[in-house]
C-alpha cells in the first residue's frame, strides 16, 4: 500500500523510502538506490515482495551490523498468494530464518503460516470511525457504453445535489475522461487523478499524503492508482460526506 505508506510517514515527519517493481527497473539497482537514502542511522524502507531479498542483502552489505526489523503486511498473503508468487514468498521466508525480527500484520489469520511467531497479539479497535457514508454498486442494463456513463453521471450528479463530496474509481482512462467533461460541463468542479497525471498533482498529494480530501473539489475521479490504501483524515467539524 504505497499511498497509505506516504501518508504513515508524512504523519510521523519520517523520510520513507519506498521500493517498487516498476520505479526500480533498467539502469536503476535496488544497491544504488539505499546508497543515496541510508544517511541516517534509522531508516525505514518499504518495498513489494518482489524486492524483499534483493533490499535485504543490499542492506546487509552496506551494514552488516545493522539491527533490521522486517514488517509484513496482509501477511495472510504469504499462504493465498503462494501458487503464483512462490519465489517472492520463498525469499521472505530465508531471510525470515536469518538474524532479523519478524512482525506479521493481517486481520485475516485463518490460512496465515504462522511457525515464524512466538507471540501473536490481537488489536481491537473501539469507535472506529470512517470518512464515507455509504458503499453502493449501481446495477443496470445498459448495453452501450455511453449510455452506462451517461447513467453514472446522473447519479453522482444527483449526490452531489445531496451535498455529498465524492471519490470515485473508474477502470479505464478514456473512461474517466468523458465523466470529468461531463461533470465539468454541468458546473461540478472535478478533478482526475491517473497514473500519467499523478506527479506533481496537488489533487493526489492532498488525498495520498496528507490524507485530506481537496475542498475545492466536488469529485475526484480516479484509476486503480489510489485504491489501495487511501485513507481520508475527518476533522471533528468537518460535515463532508464522502
Amino acid at each position: 500500500n504505497v499511498i497509505l505508506a506516504e501518508q504513515l510517514a508524512n504523519d510521523a515527519n519520517y523520510n520513507l523510502f519506498q521500493l517498487s517493481d516498476k520505479r526500480h527497473m533498467g539502469k536503476y539497482s535496488v544497491k544504488k538506490e539505499l546508497e543515496r537514502y541510508l544517511d541516517n542511522e534509522q531508516a525505514v524502507i518499504a518495498c513489494v515482495y518482489d524486492k524483499a531479498l534483493s533490499t535485504y542483502k543490499g542492506l546487509k552489505k552496506m551494514h552488516p551490523n545493522a539491527k533490521i526489523t522486517i514488517i509484513i503486511d496482509e501477511y495472510h498473503q504469504l499462504s493465498d498468494a503462494y501458487n503464483y508468487r512462490e519465489k517472492s514468498i520463498k525469499d521472505i521466508f530465508k531471510i525470515s530464518k536469518s538474524d532479523v525480527t519478524v512482525i506479521g500484520l493481517s486481520g485475516t489469520l485463518d490460512n496465515a503460516y504462522k511457525d515464524l511467531f512466538e507471540k501473536e497479539y490481537q488489536i481491537e479497535i473501539e469507535d472506529a470511525k470512517t470518512s464515507y457514508e455509504n458503499f453502493v454498486v449501481v446495477k443496470h442494463s445498459y448495453k452501450k457504453l455511453e449510455d452506462e456513463l451517461t447513467y453514472l453521471v446522473k447519479i453522482l450528479q444527483g449526490e452531489v445535489l445531496r451535498g455529498k463530496k465524492l471519490l470515485v474509481f473508474v477502470q479505464e482512462k478514456e473512461n474517466i475522461k468523458y465523466i470529468f467533461r461531463m461533470l465539468n460541463k454541468m458546473g461540478i468542479s472535478t478533478g482526475m487523478v491517473t497514473g500519467e497525471n499523478k506527479t506533481d498533482n496537488p489533487i493526489y498529494d492532498c488525498i495520498a499524503k496528507l490524507g485530506i480530501f481537496p475542498k475545492e473539489y466536488q469529485v475526484v475521479l480516479s484509476t486503480s492508482v489510489m485504491t489501495d490504501g487511501i485513507s481520508i483524515k475527518r476533522g471533528e467539524n468537518d460535515e463532508s460526506n464522502y
